[in-house]
């Protein structure tokens, strides 16, 4: 699970997301760009966090 934090304003969006092992913030330009931009970010940390668990679990099946 990803916590998200998420600060709007006027011109910039600021996140902070924590994945339960590492905490990461980002300042993004409050457009569609800057939101496309900070949710491709976003995308990677959970896709980083589920390839870890993954290499976890077939360590864990490979010694039993």
């Amino acid at each position: 699970m990803l916590s998200i934090g998420i600060d709007i304003s006027k011109k910039k969006v600021d996140v902070a997301v924590y994945d339960g092992m590492k905490y990461i913030s980002g300042t993004y330009e409050n457009s569609v760009k800057g939101v496309k931009a900070m949710l491709k970010e976003i995308k990677k940390i959970r896709t980083v966090r589920k390839t870890t668990k993954e290499i976890k679990k077939t360590n864990k099946q490979s010694t039993t």
